[in-house]
């Protein structure tokens, strides 16, 4: 990693891979950075399992109030949503 800055974005920032590292390293290194910067903010809660049944993806909540609780991967809140909404409809 190196601290840099550019032109159109003056401001440092860090730089973790070259842009012709393969890209799986980009991302490993990306992801490594974040829950880095999750454990040392003191936010490791923002890291959850999925709260649909049928489900074990992962997922940060970058919420402002923590309050997600479905991953985006596999449709799960809306899944969700639609199941609970055709139970009402039964039961009325």
């Amino acid at each position: 990693p190196w601290l840099t800055r550019h032109v159109e974005n003056p401001d440092w920032h860090l730089h973790l891979g070259a842009a012709d590292d393969p890209l799986s390293q980009r991302m490993g290194a990306e992801i490594a950075m974040a829950l880095a910067d999750l454990i040392r903010g003191g936010e490791l809660r923002r890291l959850k399992v999925c709260a649909a049944p049928d489900c074990t993806a992962v997922l940060t909540d970058l919420s402002r109030n923590r309050s997600k609780i479905f991953c985006d991967t596999g449709n799960c809140g809306n899944r969700q949503h639609v199941a609970a909404y055709r139970q009402r409809q039964r039961e009325e």
